[in-house]
């Protein structure tokens, strides 16, 4: 009988050691998938906030969605900044070169509007008048959401003929559409297009 009850416990000890293998098995099992569940979360975090760009020298680098979205507005504002001191600004001595300029940062709508100046006779009256014309961006506004992208700028233009000052302001609303990057004509990959100027009154000062 001892010699029975020796071996039902010793059986019943094996058992209860393979239940402890099994639960420490699944004890590993489970904490690893969780520690691979929190791996996969951690790497799709950092690739879906990560996008990439390719830099100047051709090289393929990573860019926070963050700071491409700064840069993207950077842009934008400066886009909108040299198409005000090109296409807006001019004297006799340069109005055919920087209007030349200002069309190469817009689309249809932009050479629509350089038409109607050229119609009015108005940088005739540049010419024979000795005109200066220098226009500003105080503030902009964009909208990233979709393209092509909504933008809005704020500024002022001052006209100059002899002694004689006036001040206006100029403000427009466009959008942006992404197009290739074109050394010293387009470095921005943006162009102007659906432009409307929203006011252009002199200011009383």
């Amino acid at each position: 009988m001892k010699k029975i009850k020796e071996k039902i416990y010793s059986t019943d000890k094996a058992i209860n050691h393979s239940k402890n293998f099994v639960y420490f098995a699944l004890f590993i099992t489970f904490f690893t998938a969780l520690l691979n569940i929190l791996y996969s979360y951690y790497i799709f975090n950092q690739t879906s906030s990560n996008i990439y760009v390719i830099d100047d020298g051709g090289n393929i680098s990573s860019a926070m969605k963050e700071d491409v979205k700064t840069r993207l507005e950077a842009e934008a504002d400066n886009h909108l900044k040299m198409f005000y001191a090109t296409f807006f600004t001019y004297d006799v001595t340069n109005v055919n070169e920087n209007i030349k300029q200002g069309l190469e940062l817009g689309g249809e709508s932009v050479k629509e509007l350089w038409k109607m100046y050229l119609n009015n006779n108005w940088y005739d009256r540049v010419k024979q008048t000795n005109l200066t014309v220098k226009s500003t961006v105080d503030s902009t506004f964009f909208d990233f959401n979709s393209k092509p992208y909504r933008a809005r700028a704020y500024g002022h233009q001052i006209i100059t003929n002899g002694v004689v000052t006036e001040k206006r302001n100029l403000n427009l609303d466009c959008i942006l559409r992404t197009v290739g990057r074109i050394k010293g004509k387009n470095p921005h990959g943006l162009l102007i297009d659906k432009i409307v100027i929203t006011a252009n009154a002199k200011v009383n000062e």
